[in-house]
């Protein structure tokens, strides 16, 4: 991680940084190893807040930028064995509010955006068929998000579209959180 920021710190200063990755570790808490903890903190955790301090300063110089954290309904909602990914995700939108206060003076706009159920390689990994039917039945609008409906909230947070959001949980889950 430390050679890719510095990479960023060497180029020429961005004005938009999505940070996107993430890993999903279904476990119950007792069968959770220290591995699986530092693992799933060092992709969803550390690598964003460490882009983030890495992309800022070439912001600043530029008098501003957008950032966009992606989180997801686990960081507000939850089921069992979920505590590692909700935990990070949690973590993630509370940096993204502290650093929107933190550098809001700069005019660097910060958010985070928290997909619900979208077909994804990892929901595909994460969920039996049988359970993504079960959610998707208990979606308000009926399905899950496609990718692109995820990066069109994404797209509008980074653009210059977006003057006065900052610090905010952007939910796209089709209604699923407030049911």
């Amino acid at each position: 991680m430390s050679d890719f920021c510095q990479k960023i710190e060497r180029t020429e200063a961005f004005d938009v940084c999505v940070n996107n990755a993430g890993i999903n570790i279904i476990k119950p808490l007792t069968e959770i190893s220290r591995e699986d903890f530092e693992k799933i903190n060092k992709v969803n955790v550390e690598a964003p807040f460490s882009i983030c301090r890495a992309v800022v300063p070439g912001m600043q110089s530029l008098g501003g930028g957008r950032i966009v954290n992606v989180a997801s309904i686990w960081s507000l909602i939850t089921k069992s064995n979920r505590s590692l990914y909700s935990t990070t995700k949690a973590a993630l939108a509370g940096m993204t509010r502290a650093l929107a206060v933190e550098f809001s003076s700069s005019q660097i706009l910060i958010n985070s955006v928290s997909p619900g159920f979208t077909m994804t390689e990892l929901t595909k990994r994460s969920l039996s068929e049988k359970e993504r039917t079960e959610l998707a039945q208990a979606v308000p609008l009926g399905r899950f998000a496609m990718v692109e409906e995820i990066a069109e909230s994404i797209l509008f947070l980074s653009s210059e579209r977006n003057t006065y959001i900052t610090g905010q949980n952007l939910v796209v889950d089709g209604g699923f959180s407030i049911i």
